[in-house]
């Protein structure tokens, strides 16, 4: 299997969403997963995406991961 688990920790975060880091031919990025709180923990395949975290008080922050195959990839988001 080509997967890995990407942790994220979302401080404040009321809502978290990931897509694929390439965006498609009509320049919007493919959703992945969503969830709702603070953390979360989600086995996703290999590659890059892009964590979006809309906080509490509706601002939104994001960055960059990379899942490895086989690992676990941590990232703090909108601290």
């Amino acid at each position: 299997m080509n997967v890995g688990i990407l942790a994220i920790a979302a401080p404040n975060g009321d809502r978290i969403d990931v897509v694929e880091a390439k965006a498609g031919i009509n320049g919007r990025h493919k959703d992945v997963a969503t969830n709702f709180g603070e953390a979360w923990q989600v086995t996703l395949g290999a590659g890059g995406c892009i964590v979006k975290v809309r906080r509490k008080d509706q601002s939104v922050a994001e960055a960059e991961a990379s899942v490895q195959a086989g690992e676990r990839t941590e990232i703090a988001v909108g601290g």
